[in-house]
């Protein structure tokens, strides 16, 4: 019999790579977060801030690319509000969240002059049959986040988050991948003098798994819930706040309401 941890590390290729030391950061007025704040190679280096995807962390999203981005920019990331060790205020929406990136900046010492927030989705511009049936045009098949943050009248910073059922979407600039094409999970890109590109992908090593039907990005969306059941099953009736959540240990004892 496999533990649920055991599963994953099996199914699921988790690249390794050093986690950096973080810190529960005061956000004043708003609450707390946790922060990981890597130096890039001088005292000047340019900052950058890297935001995560609903249902991850700062670390779980981005920590095999911060030693590679940190021999040219100083790396920031954080939880988001209810993610990891976030701010749990009663309510959350992208702009609180966007205030609170300007208000780690603000504590950090990086100049953000503002944030310009967005979200946006699109329909199916022709139906597509898949084995369950038929998906008819004009069905809500994509979402998307945008954050960008704005540096001396110039756009510096921009992080954008899609869900999508299909990359059939040239509104959006997206196509479907040809036979044996990939498209990475997470695309880091950052131009200048010179560029630098970097994708993240999770897959199967070396094959898929037999009886196997549920892709590498669900699985990896899903460790937060799988770690946290030896905690859940641990505890009386009543509504559990695991210590785990995805690349954080929280607090020592599991909370119970």
């Amino acid at each position: 019999m496999f533990s649920p941890r055991q599963l994953l590390r099996s199914a699921v290729y988790m690249p390794f790579a050093h986690i950096p030391p973080g810190r529960v950061v005061e956000l004043p007025g708003r609450g707390t977060t946790y922060v990981t704040d890597t130096p890039g190679p001088s005292e000047g280096s340019p900052t950058i801030v890297l935001l995560h995807a609903l249902g991850c962390t700062g670390l779980l999203t981005w920590y095999p690319a911060i030693a590679p981005l940190s021999q040219r920019y100083r790396v920031v990331t954080l939880d988001l509000r209810w993610h990891g060790q976030g701010i749990q205020a009663p309510e959350m929406s992208l702009y609180d969240c966007a205030d609170d990136v300007a208000a780690l900046a603000d504590v950090l010492g990086i100049e953000l002059t503002h944030i310009d927030v967005s979200v946006d989705c699109t329909t199916l511009p022709h139906p597509i049959e898949i084995k369950a049936g038929v998906i008819e045009a004009g069905t809500v098949v994509g979402q998307r986040f945008s954050w960008v943050g704005h540096w001396s009248g110039r756009p510096l910073l921009a992080v954008h988050e899609e869900w999508v059922l299909t990359r059939d979407l040239p509104q959006w600039g997206l196509k479907p991948l040809a036979h044996g094409e990939k498209a990475p999970l997470i695309r880091a890109v950052i131009r200048g003098e010179p560029s630098f590109e970097l994708n993240l992908d999770v897959g199967w090593d070396p094959e898929v798994p037999s009886g196997q039907h549920a892709m590498p990005g669900h699985l990896m969306i899903a460790m937060s819930a799988v770690r946290a059941i030896p905690y859940v099953r641990q505890q009386s009736a009543g509504i559990v706040a695991a210590p785990v959540f995805g690349a954080i240990q929280l607090s020592a004892d599991a909370h119970r309401a």
